[in-house]
This record gives structure tokens, C-alpha cells and sequence, in this order.
């Protein structure tokens, strides 16, 4: 998401495969292989889908302002663990503080982690669907830190 317009713009990418999977990462015989290569046949074979669209104002500056918050007054990662789950990688920019970035994988119900992966997954939704209910439901909790 960014400034764009009179608004933000929303880009939203999503794998219409299991990318992992289709490019053989992490089995025995894909150590060695050329990462570049298999990144160059994932843009050909089209298996990211990309969508966007314009986010009002208003509640583009609110999501920029409380995600900048909770990702730059982080004060360390959740600890989880399992045998399965999702790695979510948090970032923020400003020209004060530079770049931040921190990531947890699977976050506990009700977490910071769990509210911003909320708030990126109704990103996701909007673009699909250009209806701001989900996001605004999102963002509402994570203001509530």
C-alpha cells in the first residue's frame, strides 16, 4: 500500500499454486539448483496473480499511521513453534527511523502479529472484493493495542 492519486493503491499478490512446492524448494535435489532460474520460470508460468485498487484516503492514512505504530513500537517476535504453519514478515518504512522488519510464524490468536496479519489479509480481501467492511474490522482491533 501506497500513497497514490488522491488515495492509496492497494497491491495484492497471491500464488495460484503452492510456489514452494512447484519449484521443488526443500527437497533433497533442490540443493544446488540455480534460485534464479526457478524464480525466472515462476514469472513465466504466470503463478502470481496480481490485483490492485485504490483505497480512500481516509482510511489509507489510518492503516499507514497504525501499522507504522505497531511495527516500529515492536519490542521483540512472538515465540512459536510447530510442525506446520505461516511465516508472516511485517515491514515499515520512514525517513526518521528507516526500515524495520520482523517476522513470527503463526501468531497466537489476539496478538499484535495476529491483528497486522489481519489487517494485510483484509488488504488482500478489499482488492478482490472492493468492499472495506473486513478491512475496517481489521483495523479497528489493531487500533485497540
Amino acid at each position: 500500500m501506497h500513497p497514490h492519486g488522491e488515495g492509496y493503491l492497494v497491491v495484492y499478490a497471491r500464488a495460484q499454486v503452492s510456489v514452494w512446492e512447484w519449484a521443488g524448494f526443500g527437497k533433497p535435489e533442490s540443493s544446488g539448483f540455480d534460485v534464479t532460474a526457478k524464480v525466472q520460470a515462476i514469472r513465466e508460468a504466470k503463478l502470481i496473480e496480481f490485483r490492485e485498487r485504490e483505497l480512500p484516503k481516509a482510511l489509507g492514512k489510518r492503516i499507514e499511521s497504525t501499522w507504522h505504530r505497531a511495527v516500529f513500537g515492536i519490542k521483540g517476535g512472538e515465540k512459536t513453534a510447530g510442525l506446520d504453519g505461516v511465516t508472516y514478515v511485517f515491514r515499515a518504512y520512514s525517513k526518521e527511523r528507516g526500515r524495520v522488519s520482523w517476522d513470527v510464524w503463526s501468531p497466537t490468536p489476539k496478538s499484535l502479529a495476529a491483528r497486522l496479519s489481519a489487517v494485510a489479509l483484509a488488504l488482500g480481501q478489499y482488492c478482490e472484493t472492493g468492499s472495506t467492511q473486513a478491512l475496517e474490522t481489521a483495523v479497528n482491533e489493531l487500533e485497540k493495542e
